[in-house]
């Protein structure tokens, strides 16, 4: 019978034998793989909100990287889902402290652009109507603002996350990653997953009534903490077997709460801290920073925060030492997380902007066109957002990169315009005494209404209205020509102005003037600063004396003069709030008017410096 298995027959048979045996090695090879890993529980991090609080979880993640417990799975709610994204991308608790430390929160908080950054007719509206906020008429209607659009942060968001704007899942990240936000269209939570990383972050920040909702496909988030501010579950359904919740909460006198911000805020912080309680009762671990004496909005108290998150993981040390990793394992763990960290960005080859109409994506596209072939220069990126912010049309813009349909990357812009408008109403309050005694007092309403783009790519059609003790109107289109920095702008006006007559410090009259008529100015547009125009002018002007004697003279009858206005500001010449010079130039040549016998020159000029100093 042996004989049988002998010649070819015999060789196939043992070949056989030999992968077969083969094949059961690499089997018993992987599986005895999967069962060591399988013995390492996944730990799911639950980090939530509370405003400068949430600093506290940088020192709860620098206290697990020292005792190398790792992170499997992460999700944060608010500055929960900002520090919690930070770490996701690979950052260590050090480098996520420097970041926090380097940001100036009076100016990351601050709702207007710098005063540098802004158009020069939107300085005009700055110095001429100063009373904040701006409102809108969008569909005719009178709209506030929806919150501080806060453009600062937007930037900073997008900066960070760069170099991970092209993912399409949030689990592409070095550590997978979910934040919280609520949809209040819906009243529903949502967990955000994928898309642009710098949107997410930014609606898990949107605390209602203070920052402006985010809108995302067809939702509009705002701060995941009114619903869900401790994200137990999220990370659980993520796939995490043991679940470290980060609650935080500060230690406050109630004889303290005292004043409508602070009750606002606590009343706040108490929903928040309602649901976390809740939340916190389904994790395995719970690691609870108190803050004494400090609150969610002690921005500058980093290194305090981060202690006491430190403070408080180590208090739950004999709970989470339990999955500390051997030194070989663990740094297999970081080498791992490292790998998968993205630190070059490249080049885009084009620019692609969302969010606005089809004029404002081309002159959006025209100023960010030096950007396109070379490296990105976050610095100088933002300050060209700054400017274009400074047109007064847009909240803010968000910046990444994506890759075409040639699998080229491109700049992506997301251009949040402002939800009240256009048009933009401005307004004033003008209080002033005529007479040494204050004899006759003039109380006025002032308002400014702007249509952006009304006549073209920059256009601008400008309308002052003004009530009161004296009335204005002022109807002006401002056109560049050929998209150049010449402009015409004609305008026609009325104005009805009060005044008096002294003789000997004592008034002996008082009329009214009353000039209509039009003018029609050439100008040039140096930058941002200065502005030049020469123009034409012709009114009828009309004086109404009161019941005192007639003023000397002819009064009445058409004025024809032309005019040159130069006008240079670096500071704000109304509010005085910044460092700079505020000149302007006025030189006037009268053809006719009323009792001019012949032509004259008047010259007219203004100049401001201001310097703050420290308080």
């Amino acid at each position: 019978m042996l004989s049988r298995f002998r010649g070819p027959f015999r060789v196939r048979f043992l070949l056989v034998v030999i992968l077969i045996m083969f094949m059961v090695a690499i089997v018993s090879g992987t599986a005895g793989a999967i069962t060591e890993d399988s013995l390492r529980p996944k730990i799911g991090l639950a980090l939530g909100g509370g405003g400068a609080l949430g600093f506290a979880h940088i020192g709860v993640l620098r206290w697990l990287e020292e005792h190398r417990i790792p992170v499997d799975y992460i999700a944060g709610t608010s500055m929960g889902g900002l520090i919690g994204a930070c770490y996701a991308m690979g950052m260590t608790p050090d480098e996520i402290s420097y970041l926090i430390s380097g940001i100036n929160w009076d100016r990351m908080f601050n709702p207007d652009p710098p005063y540098d950054s802004l158009d020069f007719r939107r300085k005009e509206d700055r110095r001429d109507y100063p009373i904040l906020p701006e409102i809108g008429l969008r569909g005719f209607q009178v709209k506030l603002p929806d919150g501080l659009p806060v453009h600062e942060i937007g930037m900073l968001l997008s900066r960070i996350t760069l170099p991970y704007s092209t993912i399409e899942s949030f689990d592409e990240l070095p550590i997978p990653y979910r934040c919280v936000a609520v949809d209040i269209r819906s009243s529903q939570v949502v967990i955000l997953e994928d898309g642009l990383l710098a949107e997410a972050m930014r609606a898990t920040m949107a605390i209602p009534g203070v920052f402006t909702p985010v809108e995302r496909q067809g939702r509009l988030l705002v701060d995941g903490g009114i619903l869900k501010n401790l994200p137990v579950d999220v990370v659980k359904e993520m796939g995490a077997s043991i679940t470290v919740g980060v609650q935080l909460s500060s230690s406050k006198d109630r004889q303290e709460i005292t004043g409508l911000n602070n009750i606002l805020k606590y009343t706040l912080n108490t929903i928040t801290l309602d649901n976390s309680n809740r939340a916190a009762e389904a994790a395995d671990i719970i690691i609870a920073p108190v803050s004494k004496g400090l609150t969610m909005t002690d921005w500058e108290a980093v290194l305090e925060f981060t202690e006491n998150g430190y403070r408080a993981a180590a208090e739950q040390a004999d709970h989470l030492k339990a999955y500390s990793m051997d030194e070989s394992s663990w740094q297999e763990y970081l080498n791992e997380r490292q790998m998968k960290r993205r630190l070059i960005v490249p080049k885009p080859t084009g620019i692609e902007v969302i969010g606005t109409s089809a004029i404002n994506q081309k002159l959006i596209k025209e100023k960010l066109a030096s950007h396109v072939n070379r490296s990105v220069d976050p610095d100088q990126l933002e300050q060209d957002l700054r400017d274009l912010v400074g047109s007064g049309l847009y909240e803010g813009f968000r910046y990444g990169l994506k890759y075409n349909a040639f699998g080229k990357p491109v700049l992506l812009i997301t251009a949040i315009e402002k939800a009240y408008g256009p048009p933009f109403v401005n307004t004033a309050f003008l209080l002033d005494a005529d007479g040494y005694q204050a004899e006759h007092v003039n109380i006025n309403a002032r308002c400014r209404i702007t249509w952006h783009n009304i006549a073209g790519p920059g256009s601008e059609l400008r309308t002052d209205l003004g009530f009161g003790t004296e009335l204005q109107y002022l109807g002006e289109i401002y056109k560049p020509i050929f998209r150049s920095k010449w402009f015409v702008a004609p305008a026609v006006f009325f104005e009805q102005k009060n005044s008096s007559l002294f003789e000997a410090e004592k008034r002996i009259n008082h009329y009214k003037v009353i000039n209509k008529g039009f003018r029609l100015d050439l100008g040039y547009g140096f930058n941002k600063r200065c502005e030049a125009r020469l123009g034409w002018e012709s009114y009828q002007q009309d004086v109404r004396v009161g019941v005192e004697a007639d003023l000397p003279g002819d009064n009445d009858g058409e004025v024809r003069l032309a005019r040159l206005k130069y006008t240079y500001t670096s500071a704000d010449g109304a509010m005085i709030d910044n460092k700079g010079l505020f000149w302007e130039l006025n030189v006037k040549r009268y053809w006719k008017g009323p009792g001019i016998p012949e032509s004259f020159t008047q010259m007219e000029t203004e100049l401001i410096w201001t310097q703050p100093f420290p308080s």
